[in-house]
């Protein structure tokens, strides 16, 4: 993952600086990463917000469903969702009825639910990189400005053309 993080990350900031005008040439790289974070951060936010309502909306029904047909009390259920959930196989031991088949089926409506709760943010994470391809294509070329000028040079135009540094240039 780091090294695709990084190549991608490199690769967006080249993008974000050819399309940059040169007197905000500056600022871009400082920018980016800003905006990173904060991207980073709000998107973090929403995706656990999705994940967690989706877990918390389905996982009761679904463990129900599948455990209390096989014998489980109504009052357990909270303790075997913990259980699973917390991996706390001593608590597991302790609920009444409990067998390795109603475990089982429990256990596969957990698995159900963290896969559709996962889903959500996946289909919410495609949602938004459409979202970014649009405005991607909203970038301005800058072909026309790739020219030999040096927009803040270390040697002023007197200095470049002494001739010493031309020859040294030429050869």
């Amino acid at each position: 993952m780091g090294i695709s993080l990084g190549t991608a990350l490199r690769g967006l900031i080249t993008v974000a600086q050819l399309s940059t005008p040169p007197e905000l040439l500056s600022i871009t790289p400082g920018l980016m990463f800003a905006t990173r974070s904060f991207g980073g951060t709000v998107g973090l936010a929403i995706y656990a917000a999705i994940f967690n309502s989706t877990l918390s909306d389905n996982l009761p029904t679904e463990v129900a469903a599948a455990a209390i047909p096989l014998g489980l009390k109504p009052g357990n259920l909270p303790t075997l969702i913990a259980g699973l959930t917390g991996g706390d196989k001593p608590s597991l031991s302790r609920i009444p009825n409990v067998n390795p088949k109603l475990l089982q089926a429990a256990g596969l409506a957990v698995q159900s639910c963290y896969v559709l709760s996962f889903r959500y943010v996946w289909a919410t994470a495609r949602a938004f990189s459409v979202i970014a391809l649009i405005v991607a294509g909203f970038l301005v070329d800058r072909k026309a400005e790739f020219t030999y000028h040096i927009d803040a040079p270390i040697e002023t135009e007197a200095e470049l053309n002494r001739p010493a540094i031309t020859e040294k240039i030429r050869s």
